[in-house]
């Protein structure tokens, strides 16, 4: 038996993924059903609430990869808050915390993730912007 609690909560155009418990093994199979079951096509502004999140496995972190390759189709970055040391430790070492906008609470999320709000680059555009030869 595990101890995971998710739930969605809509605020505005942005689906907020609520977590509460250890993502691990026994609750990953879960967390997967869940989105699948609770996200639509037309969601793209993600947020993860992982402020009650006390452990994530791999297969936890494997959820979000899926999570961030569904996005990455759309071309959407999902937003995450609320991580903790465990958590951050484990996003860290798998190296994902540069794949999520990283917010300190659940309105800076929200806007990070808006469409109608300008984006800054990511990681991959910021190189590939330095890259680009110098017009004459």
């Amino acid at each position: 038996m595990t101890d995971f609690t998710v739930r969605l909560d809509r605020e505005g155009h942005a689906a907020v993924v609520v977590t509460a418990g250890r993502l691990d093994g026994n609750s990953a199979a879960a967390f997967s059903r869940f989105l699948v079951e609770h996200l639509t096509e037309d969601d793209v502004e993600i947020v993860l609430d992982v402020t009650g999140l006390e452990f994530i496995s791999s297969a936890g972190l494997r959820e979000f990869m899926m999570l961030l390759k569904r996005l990455d189709k759309k071309k959407a970055r999902p937003a995450i808050f609320g991580v903790g040391t465990t958590v951050g430790l484990a996003l860290e070492i798998a190296g994902f915390n540069v794949l999520f906008h990283r917010a300190k609470d659940r309105a800076s999320a929200i806007k990070a993730v808006s469409r109608s709000a300008t984006s800054t680059p990511g990681l991959l555009g910021r190189l590939l912007e330095r890259a680009k030869p110098a017009a004459s």
